[in-house]
């Protein structure tokens, strides 16, 4: 496990071995570091993460994750890393806590449930008094842009890690930037179906700009009193920086549902907008202009596009250029996937003002 290269050591990854005193037992990166105890180990924002190592190795489960903020081997400035530890028998007879990390990691909705569950369960078993836990920006319930809240039935914000200001406001009636009741929503679906996902649009904590998230809830009981527990996973789509060189795959870009039979991927540049959408049979875009010069690429399927008072249908393979400010619409005809690109960019997409491919 110490030979670089090998899948135990490579790049930022490295494995780590502790006994469940807190010895440092192995370290495949950094070996001078073996041999000291670090139960009290604490990173760069005081999470006592030493012994939150401990306490997930003495769970029932024995395994679970843990975000810190980390410095990469022999670096100064720390980042997000994000730790899964799994408690181990040796064939000695002996446990141990096993566990690697990874630098920056995205969240994703295995991670949020994850997290949602066990403040649940916290919540559960204290009921209130889990609240200050759930708080605590050094604790388990807070990293990255993740937070947990906790409503009650009526939509009263009883807990928000994230914005501690909405706290002991109904937020019920609340509606998100595109018009939609999330808060009602989430907490109806959370009644009735114990746990669910849902989608709406929102501000991330710190910033202006309007937020694809979605929402994970769970109904939780504690004695007579009923609470919702969730937390959020932000998925905006990947905007490019001025001169910044990426490499993506459409593989790791959120798809955006529009509709049931409607959903797409959007990469948006300094000067241009590119786009895969996956579109049902019967799908449309209804007539509608924009101040970009339009590239509509179809992969698969085939649509009929309506543009300037003609129509055309176009099948895998065949490209439909439409000019700037030019009436158009768009019909599938079968299941359709196509790549679409704006020059300049779609600003209105980007801003949340695209109603019209929601409807």
């Amino acid at each position: 496990m110490r030979v670089k290269g090998s899948r135990w050591l490579h790049d930022d990854i490295y494995f780590f071995v502790w006994s469940l005193e807190g010895n440092r037992v192995f370290h495949g990166e950094i070996p001078e570091g073996e041999g000291k105890n670090v139960r009290d180990l604490t990173d760069i924002l005081g999470k006592p993460i030493g012994r939150m190592f401990l306490d997930i190795a003495a769970s029932p489960e024995g395994e679970g994750w843990l975000h810190c903020m980390w410095p990469r081997p022999y670096d100064v400035f720390p980042a997000w890393k994000s730790c899964f530890v799994q408690r181990v028998t040796f064939p000695s007879g002996r446990q141990y806590l096993v566990g690697s990390g990874i630098y920056n990691m995205q969240a994703d909705k295995p991670l949020i449930e994850d997290v949602v569950n066990r403040a649940a369960a916290l919540v559960a078993e204290k009921g209130q008094e889990a609240f200050d836990v759930l708080r605590d920006k050094k604790g388990p319930f807070y990293f990255m842009d993740t937070f947990v809240f906790v409503d009650s039935p009526e939509g009263v914000e009883l807990v928000n890690g994230g914005m501690p200001s909405l706290e002991g406001r109904n937020l019920r009636n609340e509606r998100d930037l595109r018009g939609k009741q999330a808060v009602r929503d989430y907490i109806d679906a959370a009644l009735e179906q114990g746990s669910a996902w849902v989608d709406y649009y929102w501000y991330k904590p710190g910033e202006n700009t309007p937020s694809h998230k979605h929402t994970f809830v769970r109904k939780v009981q504690h004695g007579n009193d009923t609470y919702i527990v969730g937390a959020g996973l932000y998925l905006e789509e990947v905007t490019l920086k001025q001169g910044q060189v990426r490499k993506l795959s459409w593989e790791t870009i959120e798809k955006e549902k529009l509709t049931d039979i409607l959903s797409r991927q959007v990469i948006f540049g300094e000067k241009g907008t590119l786009a895969r959408l996956l579109i049902g049979k019967g799908a449309q875009a209804p007539q509608h202009a924009h101040v970009s010069e339009e590239y509509f690429i179809i992969l698969s399927g085939s649509a009929r596009i309506s543009c300037d008072g003609r129509e055309t249908v176009a099948g895998a393979g065949d490209i439909v250029v439409i000019p700037p400010n030019v009436p158009h619409a768009i019909v599938a005809l079968q299941d359709t996937e196509a790549i679409d690109f704006f020059a300049p960019r779609r600003e209105d997409w980007l801003q949340g003002r695209d109603q019209y491919l929601r409807s």
